[in-house]
């Protein structure tokens, strides 16, 4: 489903949809529940794995939010337990 989801991301022509999706839903909702302590440690793993498929749409598509993603994208691994199974 990541990989589709990255596929989609990937193709969606360049708009202004495009844009409020990866701020709202990419940099806004996915990446602050992955942060999130609260949030269960299986979800945060999930939501990574699918963040770091659709950061690698961006970085394809060469879209300016790409970077900014993948060190936040970072973070998010680095603050799971047992950061090196996500």
């Amino acid at each position: 489903a990541a990989q589709c989801a990255a596929a989609l991301l990937n193709k969606w022509p360049a708009s202004e949809g495009l844009q409020a999706f990866v701020s709202r839903v990419v940099e806004g909702e996915w990446l602050s529940q992955a942060v999130d302590a609260n949030t269960p440690t299986a979800r945060r793993k999930q939501t990574a794995h699918v963040l770091a498929w659709l950061v690698k749409a961006l970085a394809m598509r060469a879209h300016p939010a790409a970077e900014r993603c993948a060190r936040r994208l970072c973070e998010v691994v680095q603050s799971l337990p047992n950061a090196e199974d996500a």
